[in-house]
Order: C-alpha cells, then structure tokens, then sequence
C-alpha cells in the first residue's frame, strides 16, 4: 500500500481504530487492534496477541475456510466450515465491540466465498440450507451493531463488488500463449498462487511432479498428452500447471485478481522485454485481440481499456497496461498443460462492477441514490469527514454530500489537507523486519 490508510491517518489524529478481517492489514500498521486477513504471514492473525488471554475466541479463530473439503467434493462440509469460521467472526465482533473505539471496521467474507462455488443455486432456492443460514448470520450482525449504535455513531455498509452467474473460467495466459504473446515455464510447473486459500489447496495434495520435458511435449502432442494423462491417474502428474516464464514473454495476466494484461516493458521489470518505443504497437494489439475473442459466436468483453483511462495519480505505472471490460466470464491466470481450450464451461459466480451502499445514522438523509453516483473510492473519504477529519488533496473519490443533512454540513464543511507519504518501506514487510515491527508497536513480546 503505497499511501497511507485511512486507519493510519485516524491513528496519528489519536483516533482508536478496530479492524476486524480487513484485507491488506498484515503487519498491522498502528497499535491499535487489528485481526488481519488476505495476505497474512505465519499462524498468527490476532494483534495484540493478549487478545488470546481475554477469549478462546481469538485462541479459535480462523481466516480462511477448509479447502480441503472442496478439493475432496465435501461442498456441504465446507459450507458448514464458512458457517463455523463466521459464527466465530460475530463473536469477535461482539467482544471488540464492548471496547472504546472510534472507527470499527469489520468484513464478512462468507457470501463471497459461498457466491463463488454456489451463486446460480442460491439465487434459483436450490442451494444447500446452510448456504442461507450464513446469510441469516449476517443479518443477525446488522441487527447487532443497529441496536449497539449510539446517538452520535454512523453506520456505513458496503460491498466493493457484486455477484453475477458467468459461463465459465477464460483462462487468458493459455490465450497469450496460442497468439505468442507468452511463453510458459516448463522447469517450475505450478499454478500463480494468489493468496493463501489457493496455496493451501494446492499444498493438500502431496503429489510427484511430471518431468518438464513431458509437460513441454504435451502441450503440443496429442500422444504425449495422453500418455500424462494415463500417469496423472496413478497420482504422478499433479500440478499440471505451468506459469509464464517472464524473461521470454511479451505481456501476461499476472494475477487472477488483477483483471487485466501486463506488458513486459523494460522500464518496469528486471527481465523486461519490450522497448519503450514498442509499447504503445503492444498495447493497441492486446486491446483489438481482446476485443476480437468470441465464444459460440458472440463477443466475450464488451469493452478493453487502457490503464491511463481507468486510473490517475503516480502510481498509474503499477496498474496492468490494459483494463477488461465487462464481461459474463470469470478469469484465471494458470497455463493448463493438458487443456486446449482457454474457455472452462463451469457455471460459476463472478464478481461484479456494482456493489451495494448503505449509511444510516443521525446526520444522514434518507434518501436513495441511483445506480453509478457512488464510487467504493467514497469511503475512505466518507470515514475521514464524519469523524471530523481533513481529506488528503490526492485522496480518490468525495464525501457523498447529498446525503449529510444540511445543517450537518453547514456546521463541518468539508475541510482538506497536504498529502503526507507513509515513511514506511517496503522492506519492513520481508522477513525478520515485520517481526521487529510488530515488537515495536507492542504486538508481540
């Protein structure tokens, strides 16, 4: 995170802050308490660790759900995991609750997980009932926090995206590789982990790795391919993925989170491979090949951008060359060895572009506010003015004023600030260093 958070900010203006399953939190960044999720490092999630002492809660708590029991077919065995995990949350909650605070950020993860394998059944009624018990507990939360609220409290509810049913997974590496815009690594075959729910499924399976040469050969030979495909049933041939091998590729998905394509620009990466001059030739060839993909006859994005048209600011240069537009597909970044088609047909639930905002408190208007006039970028400035605090001048998005009562803003005008950069680096997150950390700030002894 390159600027500062709005709980680093809060922080300094000796604000108290709890953050409850905020993604990006790890190693926490203040001494305030933080239960970090996404991206978390070793066993511990729970700062300060004496949280421990004050409840089996915390000794019990988990971030992630049992992948294992989808990987073995278990659907209803992991659905109930959810349930469990989330059970567990809420009483988190309810105890961080109960402690003075200034700003309580909490996040459900559940309906994403549960929306992503099973989103086309709940919609149609025809999942399992615990599916919508998790959503009953989410309710239960709500209603939990509506009646705690005191006079002076707002409450903001957001999703940072919605779900949609998509036909399947476009797996865009493996469409790379058939235009030779990329090329595979065959010495380290893998699947691009994204964070520690896919390394833990990968890491349940103990298998054998094929040789290299056969992962090189069956990508390309139907009689090798079976011949993989015979090993892989005595348990030899996992993984059968491959990532891209960076130092021979023109330009790559290099997340399955990042929604879009990277060019291996010089400029940028140690191993790069285009020159400057080639970039913007590179960048009109992904976009038009993008464009021109199609399934069963109809077009698969409706629109690609370029980076410099979706973002803004100095850190446009990390964002990936070109931006998908919408679509109805679901995107992976793994390189399938024994897969000729790019498009998997598996009903599965995607994350959408439009998300759900709700704030009530006494200073709010009621009122309902179309489709496309709040931003997930309004938050951070939202929390920042009804806790009576100027904005950063760079900050993306605005205070939501039409819906503050007017008396409210006439009292608090909307007040900013010079930016200020974190002097935190970026080497205080390896190793040892995020160690020495969490001791400064009292975490750890």
């Amino acid at each position: 995170i390159q600027s500062k958070t709005f709980y680093e900010i809060l922080s300094e203006k000796s604000k108290r802050t709890i953050l409850l399953n905020l993604p990006g939190t790890y190693p926490p960044l203040t001494s305030n308490i933080t239960i970090t999720s996404l991206l978390t490092q070793g066993d511990n999630c729970v700062f300060p660790e004496n949280l421990k002492d004050e409840s089996d809660i915390f000794k019990n708590y988990r971030i992630f759900p049992d992948t294992s029991l989808l990987k073995k077919g278990d659907l209803q065995g992991y659905i109930k995991d959810i349930q469990q995990i989330e059970k567990l949350r809420f009483e988190a909650m309810k105890h961080l609750f109960q402690k003075d605070w200034d700003c309580f950020f909490v996040v459900f993860s559940g309906g994403d997980w549960l929306s992503h394998e099973i989103f086309a059944e709940m919609v149609e009624g025809k999942a399992p009932k615990e599916s919508y018990e998790v959503f009953r507990l989410f309710d239960e939360a709500i209603r939990f926090v509506a009646k705690s609220l005191k006079d002076d409290d707002t409450l903001l509810m957001v999703s940072d995206h919605g779900f949609k049913r998509a036909q399947g997974v476009l797996h865009i590496n493996e469409l790379l590789l058939k235009k030779g815009f990329l090329e595979p690594d065959f010495l380290n075959p893998s699947p691009p982990m994204s964070h520690k729910m896919e390394e833990k499924l990968f890491d349940e399976g103990d298998y054998k790795k094929v040789s290299p040469n056969f992962l090189r050969l069956g990508l390309n030979n139907v009689f090798v391919e079976k011949i993989i495909r015979a090993i892989r049933k005595l348990g030899f041939s996992y993984p059968l993925f491959l990532k891209p091998e960076t130092s021979r590729s023109l330009a790559l998905m290099m997340t399955s989170e990042s929604y879009g394509i990277t060019i291996n620009d010089k400029n940028r990466f140690a191993d790069g491979k285009i020159e400057k001059t080639e970039i913007n030739e590179i960048k009109e060839k992904l976009k038009s090949f993008l464009l021109e993909i199609e399934f069963n006859g109809e077009k698969v994005f409706k629109d690609a951008f370029y980076k410099e048209d979706v973002y803004s600011g100095e850190y446009v240069e990390s964002a990936p060359d070109i931006i998908f537009g919408d679509s109805n597909w679901g995107y992976s970044s793994a390189i399938r060895t024994l897969e000729k088609n790019p498009f998997a047909v598996v009903p599965r639930g995607v994350h959408s572009h439009f998300g759900v905002f709700l704030c009530y408190g006494r200073n709010i208007v009621a009122k309902t506010i179309g489709k496309g006039v709040i931003s997930v970028e309004d938050i951070t400035p939202m929390i920042l003015y009804l806790l009576e605090e100027k904005i950063p001048k760079n900050l993306d998005g605005k205070v939501i004023k039409e819906i503050i009562e007017k008396k409210f803003l006439e009292k608090h005008p909307v007040e900013y600030c010079d930016f200020e950069k974190p002097t935190r680096e970026r080497k205080e997150y390896d190793g040892d260093e995020i160690q020495k950390k969490l001791k400064s700030l009292g975490y750890m002894s």
